[in-house]
Parts: C-alpha cells; sequence; structure tokens
C-alpha cells in the first residue's frame, strides 16, 4: 500500500494518515484487514461517527483509505457494488 501512494505521489502526511486509519480499522476487529469487508466498514464509520463522534472529514479520510487499500488489493468493485 505505501508504495502504491509513493507511486502516485501522495504526500507523507496523507501516507500515515491512511495507513493509521487501515491499520486503526483492522485494530478495532482485531484481524487483518484482508479478513474484513463491506458490512464491516460500514460499522466501523457508525462506530467513528456515533461513539468517537469524529467530524464528516475525519470519516471521509477513513473511507478514503480504505477504498485506497481496496483499489490496491484489486477489489475496488466490490466498494462501488
Amino acid at each position: 500500500m505505501i508504495e502504491d501512494m509513493r507511486l502516485r505521489n501522495f504526500s507523507a502526511c496523507t501516507e500515515r494518515s491512511y495507513v493509521h486509519y487501515v491499520a486503526d480499522f483492522a485494530l478495532h476487529f482485531n484481524t487483518s484487514p484482508e479478513r474484513l469487508g463491506l458490512d464491516d466498514i460500514r460499522n466501523y464509520q457508525l462506530y467513528l461517527t456515533e461513539q468517537r463522534q469524529l467530524s464528516a472529514p475525519s470519516v471521509n479520510s477513513f473511507v478514503s483509505a480504505v477504498q485506497f487499500r481496496w483499489k490496491c488489493r484489486g477489489a475496488a468493485t466490490a466498494l462501488y457494488a
């Protein structure tokens, strides 16, 4: 994922942010992000909004990070279905 971000010339701040969000997402469910799906993404968005009370831009950053992660592993179509 980091190499893909560097190939696309993402800023260091964006790299850190995306890695942080994907890592926290996986830690929340105590499993690899490879094992998580669309329902998990939705549930985590609700958790970020309702429990952690993150702002809309922060939740959108999480969504962007997860979309990029799945795009890198070739499953982008699943996120848009």
